[in-house]
């Protein structure tokens, strides 16, 4: 009974609520592709330790539209043995390999599995928002292996956005008795996702995110926070301009956790950060020289601001070292002061050369949707704005 209750507090743990990146029933008319999950880290529930290492997996049969950057995994179930949940009647999509949890260093396995039944109607469904954050949405279940330890979770939600490990429930309340920890991470930790082509093999690769809180109504550790991150691989091939531009835009995304967490002093993890950032710098630049390589992209039109462009990432670098002497100072009230303002001027360069990036991969074959802000879901929305 035990493990039953444990395996109802891990599925709880990772609730949020969105729409449905596409909507029922609709198929849009595009190739099928291929995603391999690559092994991370589930954290917590509150101190459960230790952290559980999460499984290979892979996703097969996924439709993926370039053009607007929406698609699903469908929902396959061919009725025989194990393709269904140990109640023999909640279908498994079978084009969906999660594995087996050991959560908390645990003996016995919980079953990891999409499922038929909810608002995804068993697909897991994927769109790129505003911020150009990749969001996976899915209804899952975890299965002890009896039918009455089933627990169903519809409209399960990652990002490749940033992700902050929130203080419990009761904590936020001004109430006594929370755990500000999930597993080894610290409420207020940020752990990070990506997306691009990292690998620079052509194809679209990334890391994906979650920090939400045990619901205050489940039977072990309510309202404890609780983290999930894990990588991601596919076969969806990645233009060098546009990872270099996805790439940029999740630097971006680094600014409102850099500038918090100099604010509130926290120097261990801003050196944590801006070796992150610097990281993506390098793979950033990669991009850039496969991209000139390409004569679809740097041509005859587009020359003059690819030149302008490298001057205005050349100066964003400059910026970036400046910010990165400042982190190295310390904590004096001077030195903090001038830290900020060095993120201030380095985020400053880092949006023009978006604007111009952006720009220019608006002109090529192949490019990404530009949406309005008010297309963004809520529950995308990056979870350090809501710590």
């Amino acid at each position: 009974m035990r493990l039953c209750r444990f395996g109802v507090t891990c599925a709880l743990l990772l609730a949020s609520r969105a729409t449905c990146a596409t909507a029922p029933g609709e198929q849009l008319p595009v190739a099928l592709y291929t995603f391999e999950l690559q092994g991370g880290y589930f954290f917590g529930p509150g101190p459960i330790v230790p952290n559980t290492q999460l499984p290979q997996g892979r996703l097969t049969n996924i439709h993926f539209d370039l053009h607007s950057w929406r698609g699903y995994c469908e929902f396959r179930n061919d009725g025989r043995g194990d393709s269904k949940l140990s109640d023999a009647q909640t279908r498994i999509n079978q084009n969906i390999e999660a594995g087996r949890l050991l959560i908390g260093g645990g003996a016995s396995p919980i079953l990891l599995a999409a499922v038929d039944g909810g608002p995804h109607q068993g697909r897991e469904e994927y769109a790129l928002d505003a911020h150009y954050r990749l969001v996976w949405r899915v209804d899952i279940a975890l299965d002890s292996g009896f039918s009455e330890g089933i627990i169903r979770l519809n409209d399960f939600v990652l990002t490749t956005g940033v992700a902050r490990i929130a203080r419990s429930q009761q904590t936020s309340r001004g109430e006594p008795g929370g755990y500000d920890q999930a597993g080894t991470l610290s409420s207020g930790t940020y752990i990070a996702g990506r997306l691009g082509d990292f690998d620079q093999d052509g194809f679209m690769d990334g890391v994906l995110v979650a920090a939400p809180n045990v619901p205050l109504s489940a039977d072990m550790l309510p309202g404890a926070p609780v983290g999930n991150q894990r990588g991601f691989r596919t076969n969806v091939p990645l233009q060098p301009w546009l990872s270099l531009e996805l790439v940029l835009r999740g630097i971006q995304q680094l600014e409102g956790p850099i500038q918090t967490l100099a604010t509130e002093r926290d120097f261990g993890q801003l050196v944590r950060l801006a070796a992150d950032l610097k990281d993506r710098d390098t793979v950033a630049g990669l991009n850039l020289e496969r991209a000139v390589a390409d004569q679809t992209w740097n041509n005859a039109g587009t020359r003059r601001a690819v030149k302008t462009l490298r001057a205005t990432l050349s100066a964003y670098e400059s910026a970036v070292a400046q910010l990165m002497e400042r982190i190295r100072s310390g904590p004096g009230t001077d030195e903090l002061m001038a830290l900020r303002e060095a993120g201030r001027r380095a985020f400053a360069q880092l949006a023009t050369a978006i604007s111009e990036v952006a720009a220019i991969n608006d002109k090529s074959t192949a490019t990404l949707p530009r949406l309005r802000g008010d297309e963004s879901e809520p529950a995308s929305r990056a979870a350090h704005d809501q710590y």
